[in-house]
């Protein structure tokens, strides 16, 4: 078993001394024992929507799409059906924007065929 150990100054302080969650801050400077008040310590489901871009919907290489369930804010991880990888890593397809209920998707080149797209939903705490 290792044991860890904390970072010590020249003079044998901890270099990082941490007493209690309310000592550690996010990027914000929120403390993290403020931004858990309420949590259950339970990571929310995913939602799970696919969404078809069509080959004849993309207008100046961009093509929005209905995507229920996502919002401006929450975190999106859209990836291609593993039908639609190959075609969609050729014509650089990626999704570029988000907004209520829809995804928008920017290419490189225009695919030839229609591609399914799945994308992961979560709500950002």
């Amino acid at each position: 078993m290792a044991i860890i150990k904390p970072l010590k100054t020249a003079a044998g302080e901890n270099l990082y001394p941490v007493t209690s969650a309310a000592a550690v801050y996010d990027a914000q400077g929120v403390p993290l024992a403020q931004k858990t008040e309420g949590w259950d310590k339970k990571a929310q489901k995913a939602l799970c929507v696919t969404v078809t871009l069509a080959a004849s919907g993309w207008t100046d290489g961009v093509q929005t799409v209905a995507a229920q369930g996502v919002t401006a804010d929450n975190a999106v991880f859209p990836c291609p059906a593993p039908d639609s990888w190959e075609e969609a890593g050729q014509a650089g397809v990626r999704c570029t924007a988000q907004a209520p209920d829809s995804l928008t998707f920017t290419c490189s080149s225009l695919p030839a065929a229609d591609l399914t797209y799945q994308a992961l939903i979560w709500e950002v705490m």
